[in-house]
């Protein structure tokens, strides 16, 4: 068989992995949002910090997006990109067993933030990577 099949066969199957693995990230998406809201009410947790989430929440709940939410699979992907980045920023910030206390999710999650960014920038082109990151960076 031509190299140049296998490759494109080995490329299909790997994305339908990151696929179905994003999926089961989007099915959290309300976890997520629950530890979200919890760490923007805690006192342990500083003001830019708690600007931040607040910012990645309300583009969460916005119905404009950079990638619209009615597109099926892709529409969520900068939702948790962005979600994801925010907490992830976080646990450089606020002790794990703060973030932890509002966390419901089953998975652990420095693991589970960290897989979801990776997964997230997997289907992400790069343009609308590099703007999310500057409206993080622009609230830090």
């Amino acid at each position: 068989m031509d190299k140049t099949i296998i490759r494109y066969e080995q490329k299909e199957k790997k994305e339908k992995r990151y696929k179905k693995l994003l999926k089961e990230i989007i099915s959290h998406i309300s976890d997520l949002s629950m530890l979200m809201a919890g760490l923007i009410t805690d006192k342990r947790v500083a003001a830019t910090d708690k600007a931040i989430l607040l910012a990645a929440l309300l583009y969460l709940i916005n119905p404009i997006d950079f990638v619209p939410d009615v597109i099926p699979f892709y529409g969520l992907i900068d939702d948790v990109y962005l979600v994801a980045f925010s907490i992830l920023r976080l646990l450089h910030n606020v002790d794990i067993d703060v973030m932890n206390e509002y966390w419901r999710g089953k998975y652990d999650l420095p693991q589970y933030l960290k897989k979801s960014v990776e997964l997230s920038l997997k289907f992400i082109p790069e343009s609308l990577r590099t703007r999310l990151l500057q409206i993080i960076e622009k609230r830090g």
